[in-house]
């Protein structure tokens, strides 16, 4: 890290996007970089491990592609992924939040149907229509909605939200 860049002090809380410092040259780099290691001992020496990243940007000579969980390789081009704020509030569905719709069944009879989402006794949440009593499991990191289970009625509007947004990215594009 650049030496007095630092913008946080130890023990202060920080959020996800906060500038924690400004990258810096330190020991025999040739240009200034964020070295990133994981160890299975916290002493100098110990064995490395890999370790994927979540999400992130590899360019391409056409496109940048959204790579998700995977190890960068050496000379690769990243860049962070940042989500879009319309989407991330679109589906950032919390425990005791209600979802109610009407929707129209061959065009003309309309349906109203009310879902409830909640969490499980292992801090996995979920959307239950209590009408077909059909439940799917979902989880949202910020950068990803997406469903990890359904149980119940496959004709029922749960299955096909299910199935309709089954994996969401919330990304905008790359943020060189």
């Amino acid at each position: 890290m650049r030496k007095n860049s630092f913008k946080v002090s130890k023990g202060e809380f920080v959020k996800r996007g906060d500038l924690l410092a400004h990258c810096g040259n330190s020991g025999r780099s040739p240009e200034p970089h964020v070295h990133f290691q994981m160890q299975t001992l916290p002493i100098v020496g110990a064995r490395t491990i890999n370790y994927p990243f979540a999400y992130f940007f590899k360019q391409n000579d056409k496109n940048d592609i959204m790579m998700q969980f995977k190890y960068p390789e050496k000379g690769d081009i990243i860049s962070s992924v940042s989500f879009d704020s319309f989407l991330y509030n679109a589906f950032n569905l919390m425990p005791d939040d209600s979802i109610e719709m009407s929707y129209s069944l061959n065009g003309n009879i309309e349906k109203n149907v009310c879902w409830e989402t909640y969490t499980d006794a292992y801090n996995q949440k979920y959307i239950h229509c209590a009408e077909t009593n059909s439940t799917a499991y979902y989880v949202n990191d910020g950068f990803m909605f997406y469903f990890t289970a359904f149980y119940g009625n496959k004709k029922s509007l749960l299955y096909f939200f299910y199935l309709s947004a089954y994996k969401i990215y919330m990304s905008i594009g790359c943020c060189t």
